[in-house]
């Protein structure tokens, strides 16, 4: 007799196992995601019949809010705009879309994960009842406890497996959106709505350097990473369903003309066909035309990791929906998306990675890569509140450039730097503040441009010496089309463009750059570059720029500022006035032999390797460290600083001034300078943590101006002749007018016995008197006389050429 085995004694396989696993993990994911839409929805308040769609939203609203400030309470979490959408009902976020077609529903997984949401116990008038043709299938749940556990379910659901969550949303959203709001329905009778949904507020266990995604460890899951957009593709037209008819002949000869709608793996790619017919069975279709499926727009953009070393990695990033064309080349982003895979080519196993983007967020004009928790801020409060500006200024740049020996007017002025001011459209002031460090080798030029990217994560360095004008400013390039992968021109940002707007560009080198200087001071003025070759665009330049070089002027020696000559330092710089005037700050670095000095120098150089002692132990401790730095200048820069009037009349009438006092166009400053010193005031209002500058941010900005080349001889840089220059033409025309005074003065007393006196008197006179005088400089030349004493007696009332190579001086009377 044969005996039945108990069904529960039957071994399962393995790959039974793996189904059943997969099928109840889909199950438990519907369960989430049921949840959530049941509660956004409003579906948990539809017991009570006497609500409306509007009326169920509000209440939705102000449990989300609740839920969302006690969230708020816990340390580490913070407030976004994202975080407002999803903490409201759908009703509420299908309103802000801009478009109805293409609503946009936000799911905070932080939030989710967090189970303070949703109220601890069901309150009256919530039930956990779904939709009747949704528990028919034998989905719902049996208490509230169930329903609240599954939908904070969802958090780990859409990190681990977000293609399956979203395609879960993507099944049951049209029931729930139009419970949520009836116009949805309405709408929908006569126009495709497609709703979006944004994966926002990841936890910091998926943030992922692009190292890190290029392991494949990834593949499916959610992942948050950074970086700049140094490409950006056309938008083009995907196919996300094909339809296709079916035009097997039925039993009757008759073609069964169904349609089905196949939907495409962006894996595979390659054009998934129906595999039978699901009205006759049949295996014969064509496709329909393109109108007949479901398309979406679609965008591939290339990011590229923000690192210091040079050695930076590149990801492609691909966009559909809403989220094309939401960035632009240059712009610095935070990506969430889901790590996929593309084959090189058709059934290859080879594929690479691209991270297909469920949110971006640009960050170019926020510091939101310095991460600042409530602590972080009221750290930095204190800070403000022990110590007067001046006290923090020296604790900080002691704790960030103390190792270097060199003026603290230059430490002063990068940190202001990377406080930047406000820029302003009306007179298009920019906001960025431009640098000019010219010295002598070993001034550790390139040691402050390079501890300068330190204290801003956007900032970059680039050597100027080794790069091309596409690669500094930027420019058209022959780049692989990322659709084709065949060659094409497009525009590509250089590091300036690649600079985030808070950041600053170091540019080393700058004398021996080889590019046109034409696009950099374009860059450097207006904050962007026009390209009309081959490609016309625009490439935004808002950073700061920090250049350092070392003099390349024909009267330079070896690179070295020349000492005790003629030629002023301004002009052995190297560069002409047009570029001089773009920078807001010129610092002049010599290396001069100072005994006290050059010992520390010698001592900092070799401190790393040198025994600890009690001395070098408190310097280590009495460094705060870079991070406090970088938080602290990131609040500064959120300061909205305006101006006092008192400020600005005294900026203006100290102006005013300084042009009145000038004596002649050569000695004439630009007003190119109350741009200067308005950005500088405005960034040492922001490092004191003020919203209005004052008097004495302005005297606090003079003070370390006083230093620059720009105070010291302003004339030169706006073009006019340099302080030696003028000096000189002052001497000569002196001693012209008085000389020829004296002459014609004895010419007409002596009864023409003394005659009038020729240039060429004129000019042995002049040089005896300028030996005698010893004066410094250019002698002057019997042809410079010359034409000095032509250009007087046409210009001067009472000097006149007498037509016979003389000269008279006679004051009429």
């Amino acid at each position: 007799m044969t005996t039945l085995e108990d069904p529960m004694d039957i071994p399962i396989s393995e790959s039974a196992q793996v189904l059943i696993a997969i099928d109840e993990h889909d199950r438990d994911v519907k369960q989430s995601v049921l949840a959530y839409l049941a509660w956004h929805s409003g579906q948990v308040l539809t017991a009570d019949a006497q609500l409306d769609a509007e009326t169920r939203a509000e209440i939705i609203d102000d449990y989300c809010l609740t839920g969302k400030a006690r969230l708020l309470n816990l340390d580490g979490f913070t407030d976004n705009n994202h975080r407002t959408l999803y903490a409201s009902s759908l009703r509420t976020q299908v309103r802000q879309a801009q478009s109805a077609l293409m609503p946009i529903c936000y799911l905070d997984v932080e939030a989710i994960l967090s189970e303070l949401i949703l109220p601890r116990t069901a309150e009256d008038g919530i039930s956990v009842r779904l939709p009747d043709t949704i528990e028919a299938a034998g989905l719902g749940f049996n208490n509230y406890d169930e329903f609240r556990q599954a939908y904070y379910r969802l958090g780990q659901h859409l990190i681990t497996t977000p293609k399956t969550a979203l395609f879960m949303l993507q099944k049951y959203q049209k029931e729930f959106l139009n419970i949520a709001d009836p116009h949805i329905e309405e709408l929908s009778q006569f126009h495709r709505v497609k709703p979006e949904w944004y994966i926002v507020n990841t936890p910091c266990h998926t943030e992922r350097d692009f190292t890190q995604v290029s392991y494949a460890s990834d593949v499916g899951k959610l992942v948050k990473i950074r970086g700049q957009v140094v490409e950006r593709g056309d938008v083009r037209a995907i196919l996300s369903h094909v339809a296709f008819r079916c035009v097997t002949k039925t039993e009757y000869d008759e073609i069964c003309g169904s349609i089905m709608l196949v939907e495409q793996n962006d894996e595979e790619n390659q054009l998934m066909k129906p595999h039978q017919c699901d009205v006759c069975g049949g295996k014969q279709f064509n496709k329909l035309d393109s109108s007949e499926s479901r398309t979406e727009a679609l965008q591939r953009i290339v990011l590229q990791e923000e690192v210091l070393d040079g050695e930076s990695k590149s990801i492609m990033v691909e966009t559909r929906g809403t989220l094309v064309n939401k960035v632009q080349p240059g712009s610095t982003v935070e990506v969430t998306g889901i790590v996929s895979l593309e084959a090189l080519s058709k059934n290859n196993l080879v594929c690479t990675q691209f991270v297909s983007a469920k949110s971006i967020t640009e960050t170019s004009s926020q510091d939101t890569d310095v991460s600042l928790t409530p602590t972080d801020r009221e750290e930095i409060a204190n800070f403000v509140d022990s110590a007067s500006m001046e006290e923090r200024m020296q604790i900080i740049i002691d704790s960030w450039t103390g190792q270097i020996h060199a003026s603290e007017d230059i430490k002063k002025t990068i940190i202001l730097q990377n406080c930047t001011a406000a820029s302003d459209s009306k007179f298009g002031h920019r906001r960025g503040i431009h640098i000019l460090l010219v010295g002598d080798p070993g001034t550790a030029k390139t040691k402050f441009l390079l501890a300068s990217t330190q204290l801003n994560p956007g900032s970059r360095y680039i050597d100027a010496s080794t790069t091309t004008a596409a690669g500094l400013t930027g420019g058209c390039d022959r780049v692989e089309d990322m659709y084709t992968g065949k060659s094409q021109w497009a525009l590509v940002p250089g590091a300036l463009g690649l600079t985030a707007a808070a950041g600053t560009c170091s540019v080393d080198e700058l004398n021996l750059y080889k590019g046109d200087l034409g696009d950099f001071n374009t860059a450097l003025e207006t904050g962007e570059v026009p390209v009309t070759k081959i490609i016309k665009g625009t490439i935004p330049t808002p950073c700061s720029v920090l250049a350092g070089a070392n003099p390349a002027g024909k009267d330079s020696n070896r690179k070295k500022f020349q000492k005790g000559i003629d030629t002023p330092y301004a002009n052995q710089i190297g560069f002409d006035h047009t570029q001089l005037q773009r920078f807001d700050v010129i610092l002049i670095m010599e290396d001069e032999a100072d005994v006290e000095n050059d010992e520390k120098i010698a001592l900092s150089m070799l401190f790393d390797v040198t025994e600890e002692d009690e001395d070098a132990v408190k310097i280590k401790e009495s460094r705060i460290p870079i991070t406090f730095i970088q938080k602290y200048l990131a609040v500064a820069r959120e300061q909205d600083v305006k101006l006092t009037k008192e400020a600005s009349k005294y900026i203006a009438k100290n102006h005013a001034s300084k042009r009145d006092s000038a004596e002649g166009d050569d000695d004439l400053r630009s007003h190119r300078s109350v741009g200067s010193i308005m950005r500088l005031t405005m960034a040492v209002a922001r490092f004191d943590m003020k919203s209005r500058a004052t008097l004495e941010h302005v005297k606090y900005a003079e003070s370390i101006l006083a230093n620059s080349l720009q105070e010291r001889d302003p004339g030169v840089i706006d073009g006019g002749a340099n302080e030696e220059d003028r000096t000189r033409s002052k001497y000569i025309e002196s001693f012209l007018l008085d000389f020829l005074k004296e002459r014609s003065l004895e010419a007409i007393t002596s009864g023409g016995l003394k005659g009038y006196p020729t240039d060429s008197e004129v000019h042995l006179e002049l040089v005896k008197k300028w030996r005698a005088d010893s004066m410094n400089g250019k002698m002057p030349q019997d042809t410079e006389v010359k034409a000095r004493l032509m250009k007087l007696a046409g210009a001067h009332p009472h000097l006149d050429s007498r037509g016979d190579g003389t000269y008279s001086y006679i004051e009429m009377e």
